[in-house]
């Protein structure tokens, strides 16, 4: 890496240090109990406005049933009903799915989930119904649960934000009017602390052709009007070709472009930029150029790790990583993660997994 280069460091003082982006799809500022419910609801209606069949698949996956009731019209042809045989049928299946949320780190209430579901047993019968508890932590059950859901009829599932979050993301995702919408409602809950520590959690770019000039470098960046992905994690993944190869801890995010071969650093958001890190995002600038032109001519945001570890994180689920990706590191080593666990600890354990 050459660390010799000219470096501008650009102060904007009246900045805030952690600004919520130019255009938020939903409101950040609120001390409403069903803030998190109404921005959910909000978020879940984007998708079904956009696309009945990724609403369905969502809902599929929550329930974890691929053959949970469909969701609109349902047309046929030719369909026997008794002994007769119409020429054609319009119909909707009867479908009700509820919601209990929970603000903060605030347990759900056994008692209050029964006495939902038998109000809502008593309203709709046999029909189909489902009611989602919703909360930061994973839920470990409560006493009498079976039993309500026995007497009612009514399914119950229990969800973490987190857990929604990634549902939606990994079937939203590469859908242009959705990514940024679904983007913006895990800032929204990673901002109310919904969501796993930053610390545990990592985010993995597609990289592409740059991949190994990103290792090398360490260095990954995007345009800085993509939303600030340090906020949500602090461990960083590359991918390319159905594994996320190596994983490194975050040690510097700035906002940076270059003029006159030179890197102006407009603002530095997280750690420091040492003189080894502005080298490492001149000599990314330098290799991006051939694949992106003179990108680093307009502001981006540099992700700056001190070294990558080999993880060979394999996906051994269908389709490729369309965008980036979040990941609870707990729950997919079983183990505790924190700012202290050694970075190659982590890897080492990936090696073992896959998704």
């Amino acid at each position: 890496m050459q660390c010799t280069r000219n470096v501008v460091t650009v102060l904007h003082p009246t900045k805030e240090s952690n600004p919520v982006s130019d255009i938020s799809f939903f409101q950040r500022y609120s001390g409403s109990e069903n803030h998190a419910t109404n921005n959910t609801m909000l978020m879940l209606r984007h998708v079904q406005q956009h696309s009945f069949a990724r609403f369905e698949r969502i809902l599929a996956d929550l329930i974890g049933d691929e053959n949970a009731p469909r969701i609109g019209l349902r047309f046929a042809q030719q369909e026997k009903v008794g002994t007769a045989i119409p020429d054609a049928v319009i119909e909707q299946e009867p479908f009700h799915f509820y919601v209990e949320s929970k603000a903060g780190g605030a347990p759900l209430d056994p008692g209050q989930l029964a006495n939902h579901m038998r109000e809502i047993a008593g309203k709709h019968g046999k029909n189909e119904a489902f009611l989602m508890g919703l909360s930061r932590d994973p839920w470990p059950g409560g006493e009498g649960m079976s039993d309500a859901v026995a007497e009612t009829g009514v399914r119950f599932l229990s969800k973490t934000y987190g857990e929604l979050l990634d549902v939606v993301q990994g079937i939203c995702a590469g859908h242009e009017d959705l990514d940024a919408i679904v983007e913006d409602y895990g800032d929204f809950l990673g901002n109310l602390g919904l969501l796993p520590s930053h610390e545990r959690t990592m985010v993995a770019f597609p990289c592409g052709n740059t991949a190994q000039d990103n290792v090398e470098t360490g260095v990954y960046y995007q345009p800085d009007y993509r939303n600030r992905k340090q906020d949500r994690a602090r461990i960083l993944g590359v991918y390319r070709d159905k594994c996320i190869s190596h994983i490194g801890r975050l040690a510097a995010v700035a906002v940076c472009r270059t003029e006159d071969g030179r890197l102006l650093v407009e603002k530095e958001e997280l750690g420091t930029l040492s003189e080894a890190r502005r080298g490492a995002i001149l000599d990314a600038i330098d290799r991006g150029r051939p694949v992106y032109g003179d990108f680093a001519a307009e502001p981006h945001r540099f992700y700056v790790v001190d070294r990558f570890e080999r993880a060979d994180f394999v996906k051994d689920s269908k389709g490729g990583m369309a965008g980036h990706r979040y990941f609870d590191l707990k729950d997919l080593t079983g183990r505790p993660v924190d700012a202290q666990t050694p970075i190659e600890d982590i890897a080492a354990r990936l090696k073992r997994e896959t998704f």
